[in-house]
């Protein structure tokens, strides 16, 4: 029986640092996040682009997030470069490795210059 009660003051005792560990945790994220909502204020750097490219480890092309062609689409191509998904506004398609259509749901007034054939 004693065995058990220390047991069960050594759970307790975990549990309590657990506990005030995870609050001060909570304390600090939240304190961050103030400061950091605070500090800006409008005037914080500002990141202007007409396209983002995403590259994988060996450094290839794998997300594009554009509005080339007016309207803002998030294009994801397969190890060769190829377009095999395109997401926009209007609609979303993905591309089989032949460039042909294998689902498409709505509009693709978006697609880029180098869409795939359909």
């Amino acid at each position: 029986m004693d065995e058990l009660k220390r047991r069960v003051d050594r759970l307790e005792t975990q549990n309590r640092r657990l506990g005030g560990a995870l609050l001060a945790l909570l304390v600090l994220l939240g304190g961050l996040l103030l400061v950091g909502a605070g500090s800006g204020k409008g005037r914080g750097p500002l990141l202007r682009a007409r396209e983002l490219r995403v590259l994988d480890g060996k450094g290839h092309v794998r997300l594009k997030l554009t509005a080339a062609s007016g309207e803002p689409a998030l294009i994801m191509l397969d190890e060769g470069g190829q377009v095999r998904s395109v997401t926009c506004a209007a609609g979303w398609a993905r591309f089989d490795k032949k460039g042909r259509t294998t689902v498409q749901m709505g509009g693709l007034d978006c697609l880029p210059a180098e869409k795939p054939a359909r």
